[in-house]
């Protein structure tokens, strides 16, 4: 308790200049800031504010599972079988507010200033000056994490003959990651929207950029005083930043073992396979984030894909049976071939 920002307050500070210690309380009033005992960007014993007393500890996190399978045996000893997975989880995480600090520049022109401060700048001849601000008030970025899964596959196994053995699998499955960033400050917007001045023709309290018709839907936001910012303005400089991958998966996979022939010394036996695997993704983001207009997040669009083949052949053999050296000598000898397709 106790311990704020020293470098910045919710309703706007000025920590530079000839105004330094100036902080806007409610309606935009000026009056002194105590910086108290500073330390770096945190000081104690001051008016600062507590901005890490409602940071989020522990985020909020969900998870769920499901698994089955369905298999059937035929008379001649063959299988078949069916497995599915689902899976969901979900985690909502919330960000601190939107800081800027010290790199807010406000013109003396600016109609939400008070004409107190209006006054102290005409004296001090000042027509600018920068301020901190938290914008506690505009709300934290928070965040919809959704990620499900679904995996499927099929397959068969059985034997024949003397001893050999077999089995076939198929897979399919896809994982979709979504991510929303909600309450997330468009940058560019904000810095038009707390530009703001008064239409010499209307009277009408506007952005600067509109005057110039760069922006004829931006809405000037009040940074004096918490609380000061119309919701109108909190909806023009607020968005979600969002992106949704989508991660595919085929699987395709055979094996086969058994005896090939028998020896003096015992049997032959080999071992056979091939699988086939194909991987891709797509990621789609938000029109926005592509320009990098948000202060968090920013994802962007991008996709790929490739495929591994692979096959295997394995042969163990016996040669020599028990010597006075040993119980007995086998050889093995394999060979693995696998081919991806980017490289």
């Amino acid at each position: 308790d106790g311990v704020g920002l020293s470098q910045s307050s919710n309703g706007g500070l000025i920590t530079a200049g000839h105004l330094r210690g100036t902080a806007f309380g409610q309606g935009g009033i000026p009056s002194p800031f105590s910086f108290g005992t500073v330390s770096g960007l945190s000081s104690f014993g001051g008016t600062a504010d507590d901005l890490g007393g409602e940071v989020q500890i522990q985020d909020a996190v969900s998870r769920s599972s499901t698994y089955g399978r369905l298999s059937y045996r035929f008379e001649s000893g063959s299988e078949m079988f069916i497995d599915l997975i689902a899976a969901r989880s979900e985690a909502n995480p919330t960000s601190v507010p939107y800081l800027r600090q010290g790199n807010i520049t406000v013109r003396r022109d600016n109609p939400f200033l008070t004409t107190t401060i209006v006054n102290q700048m005409t004296t001090l001849g000042l027509q600018t000056f920068s301020m901190v601000r938290t914008n506690q008030d505009l709300g934290r970025v928070t965040y919809d994490n959704i990620s499900r899964l679904v995996d499927a596959r099929l397959g068969a196994k059985g034997a024949f003959g003397d001893g050999w053995r077999w089995d076939i699998t198929a897979g399919v499955g896809t994982n979709r990651f979504g991510i929303d960033a909600k309450n997330n400050v468009i940058v560019p917007r904000f810095n038009l929207a707390i530009d703001a001045v008064r239409n010499p023709l209307s009277g009408q309290i506007v952005c600067r950029s509109s005057l110039s018709g760069a922006s004829s839907d931006c809405v000037p936001l009040n940074l004096f005083g918490e609380g000061s910012p119309s919701r109108e303005a909190r909806q023009y400089v607020l968005g979600v930043s969002s992106q949704r991958i989508d991660y595919e998966q085929r699987i395709l996979a055979a094996n086969l073992r058994g005896t090939v022939a028998s020896l003096p010394e015992g049997p032959v036996s080999l071992a056979a396979g091939t699988e086939y695997r194909y991987q891709s993704y797509e990621a789609v983001g938000d029109a926005l984030s592509a320009t990098n207009a948000f202060w968090l997040g920013n994802y962007k669009s991008s996709r790929g894909d490739y495929n591994v083949r692979e096959a295997y052949l394995e042969v163990a053999a016996p040669v020599l049976g028990k010597t006075p050296l040993s119980e007995h000598l086998d050889i093995n000898a394999a060979v693995l071939h696998t081919d991806y397709s980017r490289s």
